[in-house]
């Protein structure tokens, strides 16, 4: 498939598109994980679903963004703390059909939990 780039803004937009593509979709490692799948609560790049749910995708991509919690394990512990409750919140509202929870809010919530995840164990591994 030949694709032609007109500007450079689509041509970064292709390469992301590509990425995420690659590491979500063709991804088979990530059937391993136990994540739901459901299509309702899955992104979709190219009308391709990824291989994981909103918040399992915010939980991976959080991982990238992890090492930055260990600049200030302080405010990670905190952090990971409060991004905590935000995901049993969501989770239970949603549950408890008070209100519908969205795949933004679902990425958001994974992702803050799993970026303050290091920090938080760091901190903790130094002593509170």
């Amino acid at each position: 498939m030949t694709v032609t780039v007109t500007n450079y803004k689509e041509a970064v937009r292709l390469k992301w598109n590509d990425m995420l593509i690659a590491l979500f979709v063709e991804n088979a490692y990530l059937y391993m994980l136990g994540c739901h799948q459901r299509s309702d609560r899955s992104f979709f790049v190219r009308s391709r679903q990824f291989h994981v749910c909103a918040r399992c995708t915010g939980l991976i991509s959080g991982l990238i963004a992890s090492p930055l919690g260990l600049l200030a394990p302080r405010f990670a512990f905190g952090g990971f703390l409060l991004a905590i409750v935000l995901l049993v919140l969501d989770g239970y509202t949603q549950l408890r059909g008070w209100r519908m929870s969205t795949n933004r809010i679902r990425l958001t919530t994974g992702f803050l939990v799993s970026a303050m995840a290091l920090g938080a164990l760091y901190k903790i591994a130094k002593g509170l």
